[in-house]
């Protein structure tokens, strides 16, 4: 009952959503493509439901280089992006995808990803096969449920939290999800949606 009940959420939220946001994600699109070179969706292989590999949908927010990772950062960057899976001040982000990645409007087109089926509104975050390496023997645990646009670590620090406590954080989701729970979740990020599209306004 719970997974049916969350899938008509998931398709009646990101159908609304859609409509709701199709200006804004039209004007962020062109904001893109006359800013940058490049591709205005990024496209990434994550790890869904029971281990289902699929491509995460994200507005660019990088440069279109191809060189490696080890040929863009250094050294002491690359260190922070092999513990942490992110980097500081990262050079490869261009200045309107920091503020993308900042009101977290890079993600909008993750919408289309809700209604295919591959993530749903509210779950853990969509993460790399490396990254499930971290969960060690917790990685099938974690696989029991679809990634989510937004969830509990999203809406309790998100960047401000290391690894480790994101990843307990993650689990703690798993293991006590419900609905009262996910209505909660997706409060939050209405407001905080709400004030990150307030935030980019001067920008556009």
């Amino acid at each position: 009952m719970y997974f049916t009940i969350k899938r008509l959420f998931d398709l009646f939220v990101s159908i609304t959503g859609l409509i709701i946001c199709i200006i804004p994600m039209g004007i962020i699109a062109l904001i893109i493509k006359l800013t940058s070179k490049g591709p205005v969706v990024y496209k990434h292989q994550r790890v869904g439901k029971h281990g289902k590999i699929f491509n995460v949908y994200k507005f660019r927010s990088m440069y279109d280089d191809n060189r490696s990772i080890e040929n863009i950062l250094d050294e002491s960057k690359l260190k922070q992006f092999k513990e942490k899976h992110k980097v500081d001040d990262d050079p490869r982000i261009t200045p309107f995808g920091r503020i993308l990645r900042k009101s977290s409007l890079d993600e909008l087109p993750q919408i289309f990803n809700i209604i295919k089926g591959d993530m749903a509104v509210i779950g853990p975050r969509p993460i790399t096969s490396e990254e499930l390496e971290d969960y060690k023997e917790n990685k099938d645990f974690l696989l029991k449920v679809r990634p989510g646009l937004t969830g509990y670590w999203t809406t309790h620090g998100r960047s401000q939290i290391d690894n480790d406590i994101r990843i307990k954080m993650e689990l703690y989701y798993v293991a006590k999800r419900s609905i009262s729970m996910d209505v909660k979740i997706f409060f939050k990020t209405f407001v905080k949606l709400s004030t990150n599209l307030c935030l980019i306004c001067p920008y556009i």
